[in-house]
């Protein structure tokens, strides 16, 4: 089997190598310069392309034109990050691999498509605005007055929670509406504006076939995701015990059937967004052909026993669920996530010690994004350096530690 993995992603290229299989690995400027790609690893791959972006029609267009001279079959192409979507998309239909479609990505990524598709298979999600490049001849009284006296303004193509805002005045939706920049990794400059959902966020992460479950677990956000900027102490989630939570994911699965049919995924790997209302009501939000950002892969594997990563390229190379090493024994019946960063952009000037984040017997694990020395812009709520993998016996001893963890371990920057 021939397989394009697309962007840099040590876990998945490894578990690829190690099932046998030719990979061909694409990355770009930001993999190169950002993610210290191992030059072991890239040296067993049977090919590494290099473009400057996964947005470069140009460059992907030449590889593809390559691979077909060299007489390369392709059987699986695989996108492990948002911003690959529409490249691996695009260069699929070049080298005509039917399972990653364009009108896929486009479903995956923009959240005016995604939001109406759902709309259309009778799916509750919020109402919405698109706000296109021409931003003029737009009434914010006239959006309050279809939307709520509160709206949420975001990218279509975004990422994470990244220039991402709540606002209820006329003034300020007047001149989110006018800004002419969203953030210099946000190309499409075009806005959703939807109304404000008065609800828990939660997200689910599952990899499937035909129906067949790998996994399905539900994680609850600390808070909702749009207020984590303002908010650090509600970055992150953590993950509900089936056995605890069983009527809410038997609805959460009712939800996912209904998109993947409407969305036509019949396998693979999906990240659903969606919110609970207080009265009960499951509100669908956003949903990825991706694996869940921050640390949610590691948390996974601490709560399932295998990383995230490992049974989405297990599933994708068409292995078999049976292959994997599933060990449900969680050390906490909670187990989450957050991150810990400076309060403004700089250089980190300190770091909690390393003794202090061994001793505290509710970090299970932790990794360090950035180091002492380095310097950080803080840019949105996906600005990561020291994640940690945190344990609870209870939702509300989860939640009071979260903001406890926040509160202990400082990085400052200057």
């Amino acid at each position: 089997m021939n397989v394009l993995f697309c962007k840099w992603n040590k876990i998945c290229i490894e578990r690829l190598l190690s099932s046998q299989v030719n990979v061909y690995l694409m990355l770009d400027d930001f993999d190169i310069e950002h993610m210290r790609p191992e030059k072991t690893i890239i040296e067993k791959c049977t090919s590494l392309y290099r473009i400057r972006s996964f947005d470069s029609l140009e460059e992907l267009s030449a590889v593809a034109v390559d691979m077909n001279d060299r007489n390369i079959k392709i059987d699986v192409i695989a996108s492990f990050a948002e911003h690959s979507q529409y490249g691996a998309a695009y260069i699929a239909k070049l080298l005509n691999v039917d399972e990653t479609s364009i009108d896929r990505a486009v479903l995956s990524r923009d959240k005016r498509a995604m939001k109406r598709k759902a709309t259309q298979a009778g799916i509750a999600t919020a109402n919405f605005i698109s706000i296109g490049q021409n931003k003029t001849g737009y009434d914010p009284q006239h959006i309050f007055n279809q939307l709520g006296n509160k709206v949420v303004v975001k990218p279509v193509s975004g990422v994470g929670a990244v220039s991402t805002v709540i606002i209820d005045t006329k003034e300020g939706l007047e001149k989110k509406i006018l800004e002419k920049d969203v953030i210099e990794t946000i190309f499409s400059r075009q806005y959703v504006i939807e109304e404000y959902i008065d609800g828990d966020e939660y997200h689910a992460d599952i990899v499937w076939r035909n129906e067949q479950e790998w996994i399905f677990v539900i994680g609850k956000y600390f808070g909702p995701c749009v207020d984590v900027e303002k908010n650090p102490e509600l970055s992150g989630s953590y993950y509900l015990p089936e056995h605890r939570h069983q009527g809410f994911y038997i609805a959460v699965r009712e939800l996912h059937k209904k998109i993947a049919e409407a969305f036509k995924i019949e396998r693979g790997i999906v990240h659903l967004e969606f919110f609970q209302k207080k009265n009960g009501e499951i509100v669908f939000s956003e949903i990825g052909t991706r694996v869940g950002g921050g640390y949610i892969p590691e948390t996974i594997k601490a709560y399932k026993g295998i990383d995230l990563r490992e049974i989405w390229i297990e599933e994708l190379i068409d292995g078999k669920k049976e292959n994997l090493a599933f060990a449900e024994k969680p050390v906490f019946p909670y187990l989450g996530w957050t991150n810990i960063s400076p309060t403004c952009s700089g250089t980190i000037i300190k770091i909690p010690r390393e003794q202090h984040l061994k001793e505290n017997r509710h970090i299970v694990a932790y990794k360090w994004m950035r180091q002492l020395g380095e310097r950080v812009e803080i840019a949105g709520s996906s600005t990561w350096c020291l994640l940690l993998l945190i344990g609870a016996d209870s939702e509300q001893e989860m939640c009071e530690l979260v903001r406890k963890l926040h509160k202990d371990i400082i990085i400052e920057a200057i």
